[in-house]
């Protein structure tokens, strides 16, 4: 049962790409045990920073501290500068 959405967007300045497929390996466990699906994409703007997007289906909310404490801990060791939003909507029953 889908009980709402996750949104994830972060805006990072990558030396180079690796770290980015690396961070999309890292959540990818994580995101599986609480999300329905999710989508992952990035934008890389001329080589010099990026705009990740997750987009979730979310089942349980069980893990968002240890996503949201995993996705900062890699954006802090990887990138010199990022920037992070977590949005969760909740989807509401009956009434």
């Amino acid at each position: 049962m889908i009980i709402g959405t996750l949104n994830i967007w972060a805006f990072v300045l990558p030396g180079w790409i690796q770290p980015i497929d690396d961070l999309d390996k890292i959540m990818a466990p994580l995101l599986d045990a609480s999300c329905y699906q999710y989508n992952f994409d990035y934008n890389l703007i001329a080589g010099l920073r990026a705009n990740l997007t997750w987009d979730c289906l979310l089942e349980s909310y069980l893990n968002m501290d240890r996503i949201y404490k995993t996705l900062r801990n890699h954006l802090d060791k990887e990138f010199n500068y990022w920037q992070l939003s977590f949005t969760i909507d909740t989807k509401i029953f009956g009434g």
